[in-house]
């Protein structure tokens, strides 16, 4: 029996910090059951800041960077900034995932190699697409 998922395994990083609520407290950096910094599951580490997102990327072979725009300490923009022309990540999948889907926002990552830029909320559906999508062998 074939799976069409079984196709490629996909590395990612989840860089997303939730949005803080009134007391201005950092929410959970990433989704429940994930710990910063952590392999979490086969294949997922979550760390709870840009900057050790950069710190793994440059340790390990990641196939995929989920990152929020904002984030503490370097923005999810700066870490595209560093990643984006250096032949070292140019097979790194992209995604960005903010509250802020504004053009400005979308342009200022527009030519960072983002393949998608989702706009929080949205549904576990088009996740699960996004990453249906990125885990197909490329066609020659």
């Amino acid at each position: 029996m074939s799976s069409r998922f079984a196709a490629k395994t996909v590395t990612a990083v989840i860089s997303i910090t939730a949005d803080t609520g009134s007391s201005g407290q950092r929410a959970q950096s990433a989704p429940a059951g994930l710990t910063d910094g952590a392999l979490v599951s086969d294949g997922v580490i979550a760390p709870g800041y840009t900057a050790e997102a950069l710190a793994i990327l440059q340790s390990r072979d990641i196939q995929l960077l989920l990152t929020d725009i904002n984030m503490p300490l370097m923005t999810g923009v700066e870490l595209l900034r560093k990643l984006a022309g250096n032949p070292r990540w140019s097979d790194l999948t992209r995604v960005v995932i903010s509250t802020d889907g504004s053009a400005l926002r979308r342009e200022e990552v527009a030519g960072l190699d983002v393949r998608c830029y989702l706009e929080k909320p949205f549904t576990p559906e088009v996740m699960r697409n996004v990453l249906t999508d990125v885990a197909r062998p490329a066609r020659a």
